[in-house]
């Protein structure tokens, strides 16, 4: 009798299925971590913000800024007057951009990674806005940063 050297085909067969399996669980946990990092950066954002909202209290008699439906008048204060850094943090996608600013309180669903994250900024009273509440759309969910005072 002859022996045969080498694999045969169910062999074969069975050796790619597993190393396509094992890829495929490579890739999808690697995508995890790469959108787990960027809503971290996202988060790290907004913990900037609302230092500097903070900062803007300590120097306004304890009172935050009062933006109404969008970020005009108060927020160029904000800007011109060394808070904030127009541009300063951009979204983490593989194609950047800039966040979208919205004033509200939204109902987030997750976002895409083609999305730019958006941040809301809300004051619970206009007239004397001593606490205010940034949320952000991110690819986890929701990120929610409520002041301190």
């Amino acid at each position: 009798m002859k022996k045969r050297s080498g694999f045969t085909l169910l062999e074969l067969i069975i050796a790619l299925a597993i190393g396509a399996l094992i890829t495929s669980t490579v890739l999808l946990s690697a995508q995890g971590a790469e959108r787990s990092q960027r809503d971290t950066r996202r988060r790290a954002d907004v913990n900037k913000l609302s230092t500097a909202l903070e900062q803007w209290a300590d120097n306004n008699s304890g009172k935050y800024p009062v933006w109404g439906t969008d970020w005009s008048g108060t927020a160029g204060r904000f800007v011109s007057e060394g808070y904030w850094k127009a541009g300063s943090i951009n979204d983490p996608r593989p194609n950047g951009g800039n966040y979208s600013y919205a004033y509200g309180d939204p109902t987030c669903t997750n976002i895409s990674s083609t999305e730019n994250a958006k941040i809301f900024y809300k004051n619970s009273n206009a007239g004397s806005p001593r606490d205010f509440t940034l949320k952000m759309c991110i690819e986890g969910g929701v990120y929610t940063l409520t002041s301190s005072q």
